[in-house]
């Protein structure tokens, strides 16, 4: 497996000093918008939707776990715009963290949802094990060794985990708004190999990097019509 390890002899692109990755900054900054509306969509109905369904706890809970995703998503998108525009040790570690902790809230998401949870405190129980596991990663990528391939690996495994405790959902709930998740699996596994193996930039710009965060656009859309 060839890992996308930079840098790269990337154009520089004057704006307000530089941008070191023109393609992936831009292409991450347009899912960030996207996260962005996606968030003021959900947050000028809270109103509403806390009268309509005050009640109800399965949904109260589903808002709070999808606007908190969402939070996430907007931060890691955010933190791929800046690493991207400029490569730091402090953007590059925002942007690895960030992208990990967005997915493993993620499968703590569907977590919940599989296994039909209706208490808030074991709500608050199943997230023990993914705090525990967040922090070790942490700790470990911070402090004992900043490894990209084991961190792109470990990622990856946890995506995994989220996609199949999905499609295990999406058969059994039988939901008329599927269809959008089966195409979040396909750009998903579409664009995976762009982000595994590497190539040199096409027309100085368009690695294979810059375009999984292409394919990122596609994701988030049908993500977006999913939730």
């Amino acid at each position: 497996m060839v890992l996308a390890i930079n840098p790269r002899p990337y154009l520089r692109v004057i704006m307000i000093g530089f941008v070191e990755e023109p393609a992936s900054s831009t292409f991450s900054f347009l899912t960030f918008l996207m996260v962005l509306k996606l968030l003021w969509n959900i947050l000028a109905e809270r109103h509403h939707f806390r009268k309509s369904v005050s009640d109800d706890f399965t949904e109260r809970m589903n808002y709070f776990l999808w606007l908190s995703s969402f939070i996430l998503w907007s931060f890691a998108y955010f933190s791929s715009t800046i690493f991207h525009i400029h490569e730091t040790k402090v953007t590059e570690k925002m942007d690895y963290y960030g992208a990990f902790i967005a997915i493993l809230f993620g499968t703590y998401l569907i977590t919940i949802r599989l296994f039909f949870i209706r208490s808030w405190l074991f709500v608050v129980l199943s997230a023990v094990p993914y705090v525990l596991f967040s922090v070790y990663h942490l700790h470990y990528m911070t402090y004992i060794k900043f490894d990209y391939e084991w961190h792109v690996q470990t990622c990856m495994y946890i995506g995994v985990i989220q996609y199949v405790f999905w499609i295990i959902w999406c058969l059994y709930s039988k939901c008329t708004y599927q269809k959008w998740f089966w195409l979040v699996i396909f750009f998903t596994f579409t664009f995976l190999p762009l982000e595994l193996f590497d190539f040199p930039p096409l027309l100085g710009h368009f690695d294979a990097h810059s375009l999984w965060h292409f394919g990122g656009l596609f994701i988030m859309f049908c993500w977006s019509q999913f939730c």
